[in-house]
């Protein structure tokens, strides 16, 4: 970081201006790096966030069971600040996105009381729902195009816009249950509701003990 907030310290002043500075962390003065981003004044494209994502799951026709195998994403989050950190927000974002589009069904009774008010009818992703093979790749260097040059220091966010890569895990599973009902001689399109419960899985299955039976 150029610039420590307006305090003047510049990165290589050393342990005793840190210590200077994160002394004034009183209220006096303010230690936070801020920026804003208005497209009307700049191009819209400048804080655009690119990304890409791909997911292989396995798909259990009977059960409606699924375990995410790999997911793969390739971020552009500008100039890294601390690529550890963003890489922790993408996964983090990307799970968060993984609970909206597979588990996390929000109902309601017929008087507006909240039914899924726990983890028995509420289903949040656990341990054994993130992917068995989870890559981030962040781009840098040449990849970085001149797009984040408005932005603070160049840096693009990395907390809430990752969590439309996981929507690659639900494309994944309607293509697994369309893939699933061709070998049982059911083509066609597939309407898969979303968050794709398993129960939502089923019903786009639609495939019965005996469709199983007449394949054996």
């Amino acid at each position: 970081m150029d610039r420590l907030g307006k305090s003047g310290y510049k990165k290589g002043d050393g342990w005793d201006a840190w210590k200077d500075a994160v002394g004034k962390a009183d209220g006096s003065e303010s230690l936070v790096f801020q920026g804003w981003n208005n497209p009307v004044q700049t191009n819209a494209f400048d804080y655009y966030v690119w990304c890409a994502s791909q997911s292989v799951v396995e798909l259990d026709l009977l059960t409606g069971e699924c375990v995410v195998l790999s997911s793969d994403i390739q971020y552009d989050c500008g100039k890294q600040l601390n690529a550890d950190v963003d890489i922790g927000q993408i996964e983090g974002a990307f799970i968060m996105g993984l609970g909206y589009f597979l588990t996390e069904k929000v109902e309601f009774s017929t008087g507006g009381e909240l039914l899924s008010n726990g983890t028995w009818e509420y289903k949040p992703p656990m341990a054994l729902d993130i992917p068995v093979e989870f890559n981030v790749r962040l781009l840098g260097g040449d990849d970085v195009g001149n797009n984040s040059r408005q932005n603070v220091l160049r840096s693009k966010a990395t907390g809430e816009p990752p969590m439309v890569s996981s929507s690659s895990v639900w494309f994944a599973v309607r293509d697994a249950i369309r893939s699933g009902r061709e070998e049982f001689g059911k083509a066609g399109a597939v309407e898969l509701k979303c968050p794709a419960t398993i129960d939502a899985r089923l019903e786009a299955l639609d495939l019965g003990f005996e469709d199983m039976a007449a394949a054996v």
